[in-house]
């Protein structure tokens, strides 16, 4: 392997950990969409070392939501990413909710989906 691709898979895999947010479980953040012309609420459910986990609500918003009444949203779907890739969405913490025993569920349930296997 050559030393300019090691290098560069170096600077890629330190990359993914960072993050401009200290992540933790229960807080509600808007977060830009992917054109850049909307904005979705997500609540992290868990926070590991290298992912979070969280559940994104599909409501989107024309200007950046500043409260979520987390009651009156719709379905939402459980993802996950890297800490590092989440700086490009602009998460802005809005507020905290503890998680509850049926959003864990869903999680481990998401988890079986995408083949995660915990440790143990």
């Amino acid at each position: 392997m050559s030393k300019l691709l090691m290098l560069c898979l170096i600077v890629f895999l330190g990359s993914c950990g960072e993050s401009p947010v200290s992540w933790k479980a229960g807080e509600i953040y808007s977060v830009k969409g992917s054109t850049g012309g909307e904005y979705y609420v997500l609540k992290v459910l868990e926070v590991q070392k290298d992912a979070i986990w969280y559940g994104l609500y599909v409501d989107k918003y024309d200007r950046r939501p500043t409260s979520a009444d987390l009651g009156s949203l719709n379905k939402w779907v459980v993802s996950w990413s890297f800490p590092g890739n989440m700086k490009e969405d602009e998460p802005l913490l809005i507020t905290t909710d503890a998680t509850t025993p049926g959003e864990m569920e869903m999680l481990r349930i998401s988890k079986v989906n995408y083949n995660v296997r915990e440790k143990r």
